[in-house]
């Protein structure tokens, strides 16, 4: 054992090392995953100096996997996040792994043997990044929650492919034509319209719904029964306020749903959608490429970037950017501006010549 005065003790027990120190007059043994004395003498400083700081934690070892899953489902819960079956389905992969890990042992080599799991499995590699994605932001809430004191850095998989899907209008409406079911034909236009999610949609219920207001609205806050709009609820107004009059027709007392099949929630219509794709020469386009579309549209017909975000429920300009992809039509729209306004500038400006171009000045 070898002892460091004023710092504790470093020993080896067995092919693990363990630090002992003092903290708040009680004794403290913790075993770490190092491989040596010195870098469990580096170990032990850096205790020492979190101790100092007043910003360490002892009983972090403590912290294992099942309440990093308790922690991250509970902030899902309380913040209603519409992505919580996303997240249970890559905790769900990612248990497979980590399950009998302790949150402090969770390090990027460990992180790396995953993602070379994940890859063998045949997983894309857009797949893998937001799985390790989840890990770290499950690490980073035990950090908020004072139960962890630092955060690995993750490394990304490169070669992810990232989609460029979208629709002008005129596409939209030639496959639109294709789908039989009105029922179905109402859902699709409508998140086609709007640029939410599928879920979002399907979620959907007449109490949300205000027709008697001029104009009549959806209140899409977390207070569904409030009268009280605000600045990201969806005023109905055109096509949006002609479907939502269509779905009137077959509305259900024993039906919540706006949008609903028979009286049953509506299920996957990627088949149906994907048909309709092939019927009108179409190849595959996803209905989560609607929002990408309705970035696109939208600010080709100048709607300020703000408005298309409460539109769509983005929270940062950055989840915006990555939906409003730029086309090969967008950059000879942009060689059309440039020549325009060159030649309208040599039209109505006189020549100048700057006086640094005149030699011997």
């Amino acid at each position: 054992m070898a002892k460091h005065r004023g710092m504790g003790s470093v020993r080896q027990r067995g092919s693990s090392w363990v630090i002992d120190y003092y903290f708040n007059g009680h004794r403290v043994r913790r075993k770490i995953n190092v491989q040596s004395q010195r870098e469990a003498i580096e170990e032990l400083k850096r205790v020492q100096s979190e101790i100092h700081q007043r910003v360490h934690l002892p009983r972090e070892d403590k912290l294992c996997w099942p309440e990093l899953v308790e922690m991250v489902k509970n902030e899902y819960e309380l913040k209603q996040r519409r992505s919580l079956e996303t997240m249970q389905l890559r905790v769900k992969h990612l248990e497979g792994f980590f399950e009998h890990y302790r949150a402090v042992d969770i390090q990027p080599d460990a992180v790396q043997r995953y993602q070379r799991q994940r890859i063998a499995e045949k997983a894309s590699p857009a797949t893998v990044n937001r799985e390790t994605s989840c890990l770290h932001h499950m690490l980073v809430l035990a950090q908020r929650l004072n139960r962890l004191s630092r955060v690995p850095r993750f490394e990304r998989l490169a070669g992810e492919r990232v989609r460029e899907g979208f629709l002008s209008f005129a596409d939209f409406d030639g496959i639109l034509k294709q789908l039989q079911a009105a029922w179905r034909r109402h859902f699709i236009e409508f998140a086609f319209l709007t640029g939410w999610r599928v879920g979002r949609v399907r979620q959907l219920e007449w109490k949300q719904i205000f027709l008697n207001d001029s104009p009549a609205w959806i209140k899409t806050g977390s207070e569904s029964g409030s009268t009280k709009q605000t600045g990201c609820d969806l005023p109905l107004t055109g096509r949006l306020l002609e479907i939502i009059h269509e779905r009137q027709q077959h509305r259900r007392l024993d039906c919540p749903f706006v949008f609903h099949q028979n009286g049953q929630p509506v299920g996957d219509l990627r088949k149906s959608w994907g048909r309709a794709c092939k019927l009108a020469g179409f190849p595959r386009i996803l209905l989560h490429d609607f929002r990408r579309s309705i970035a696109r549209n939208l600010t080709s017909l100048g709607t300020p970037m703000p408005v298309i975000m409460a539109r769509c429920g983005w929270k940062t300009t950055s989840t915006f950017l990555r939906y409003r992809i730029n086309s090969f039509s967008d950059q000879l729209g942009a060689n059309d501006a440039l020549d325009g306004a060159r030649a309208q500038a040599q039209e109505t400006d006189a020549p100048h010549v700057s006086p640094l171009s005149h030699e011997g000045n």
